[in-house]
């Protein structure tokens, strides 16, 4: 069984300390998104999980855990998102040179071959063209060369939902919305 422990929220950003008492515990309770009612006891002994995936903005608060974890006998990898976007896409987001920092650091105690380094979404606007892109994106690549083998790059989704919010925006700026914390 594959947990992704980070798909409805960044766990390791936000809530390690709460992921570590689950993982010493031995299980988790989830709700169901589509039906409220119904609560899944999810086993989180590592005889039955084969991988724990994190995907985090910042993964700075999990890495004191990492030597507990990999204690435990729990095998796990790391998805990180790194854009080179400014306080005005994510004004919530660490510089990224602190989220290069924690990434190497990471890929050091567990290897590159557990780090994937998420290039999404791009954003294409007037301040975040396509050079700008082609210029972060090769910076970034120096930057995580020997700290990854793997790069998920993706493109914004605009949802049906959000196509009567244009009133003036970019496509960039509506949909990065529904990207931040």
């Amino acid at each position: 069984m594959i947990i992704s422990a980070s798909r409805r929220t960044d766990i390791p950003a936000f809530h390690s300390e709460w992921m570590m008492n689950r993982l010493r515990s031995g299980y988790v309770l989830t709700r169901n998104p589509v039906c409220r009612e119904v609560i899944y006891k999810i086993n989180l002994d590592p005889k039955r999980v084969d991988m724990l995936v994190f995907m985090s903005k910042d993964p700075r608060p999990m890495i004191r855990y990492l030597d507990e974890i990999s204690d435990m006998g729990m095998r796990y990898c790391f998805q990180i998102t790194i854009n080179p976007y400014g306080k005005d896409l994510e004004p919530n987001i660490p510089h990224v040179v602190n989220i290069l920092d924690s990434f190497k650091e990471i890929s050091d105690k567990i290897g590159k071959e557990s780090m994937t380094w998420r290039y999404d979404p791009v954003i294409i606007n007037d301040r975040y063209d396509v050079e700008y892109h082609h210029s972060k994106f090769d910076l970034l690549c120096e930057e995580l060369q020997g700290y990854t083998e793997r790069c998920i790059f993706g493109t914004v989704d605009i949802h049906k939902k959000l196509e009567g919010l244009r009133d003036g925006g970019t496509i960039g700026e509506i949909s990065s919305s529904t990207w931040m914390r």
